[in-house]
């Protein structure tokens, strides 16, 4: 990787090629949801976040980032979503531009969901297949729209989480 073309890439991107939001598909950022989706972890798009905005920046104003997220995807747990939603929080990428995984013929992806297995390590890998399970991620990657905060509040009891985003839907609802 050539940092310096790296840079001048965003800085074209960011000149020429966003009025004002950007749409990225980094779908997740949780180590074990990236490994299964083949895809780099959260670190790498925290990475392009901080120098794209850096740069957005210093060539013309804040661009916003619209990231697009994948709920449900196999190898994906409850406590996966919640560091989704902690990253989602601290860098300030909340996006509703979300889909639950949707098996489609011929994939990897579809592959682990029937099986439960990756084909590529033979290992088992969890899959949520319940309806109860993805309207919990979803509601929790989506925290920040009221009609979500129970079903993603019944999440982090069923898991035991008592961090950022259950303190910031705690106070959102002591305002009502």
């Amino acid at each position: 990787y050539d940092k310096e073309y790296g840079r001048k890439y965003l800085e074209d991107i960011c000149k020429y090629h966003v009025s004002g939001r950007l749409k990225v598909a980094p779908e997740h950022i949780s180590k074990n949801t990236c490994q299964a989706i083949q895809k780099p972890d959260g670190d790498l798009f925290r990475k392009f976040l901080e120098e794209y905005r850096k740069i957005a920046e210093e060539v013309g104003g804040i661009k916003e980032v619209l990231p697009y997220w994948l709920i449900a995807h196999p190898n994906c747990r409850i406590k996966d979503m919640i560091k989704l939603a902690e990253f989602i929080h601290k860098y300030k990428c909340y996006s509703k531009q979300v889909q639950v995984f949707t098996p489609t013929p011929m994939t990897l992806s579809t592959t682990m969901y029937y099986t439960g297995i990756n084909p590529l390590t033979m290992e088992e890998v969890y899959v949520p297949y319940t309806y109860r399970e993805k309207k919990i991620q979803k509601a929790i990657c989506l925290y920040r729209e009221k009609e979500n905060w129970e079903k993603a509040l019944e999440g982090f009891k069923e898991v035991g989480y008592k961090g950022i985003i259950y303190e910031w839907i705690m106070k959102q609802k002591e305002k009502l």
